[in-house]
């Protein structure tokens, strides 16, 4: 997942440095119970890594739709 620009933000939150990583993780369930804990605690009351939570799901959902077959039906059709 692309990393947005610094955000000054960030810092003043004291965001963890691989937040976008922490997010993907979070959202796979892939982070250890503790860890999980930890990063929810955070992401609740920080606005710039509720967003990046927001768009890993929207990611990870668009990929589930796209894998299950359900695309937009803009895919490219089969080659003959």
């Amino acid at each position: 997942m692309a990393r947005k620009g610094f955000s000054p933000l960030r810092t003043l939150l004291n965001c963890p440095p691989q937040a976008d990583e922490l997010a993907e993780a979070y959202c796979l369930h892939r982070l250890p119970e503790s860890d999980s804990v930890q990063f929810e605690i955070h992401f609740l009351t920080c606005p710039d890594c509720s967003e990046v939570i927001e768009s890993t799901k929207e990611f990870l959902a668009s990929i589930r739709l796209a894998l299950a077959g359900g695309g937009s039906g803009t895919e490219a059709e089969p080659r003959a």
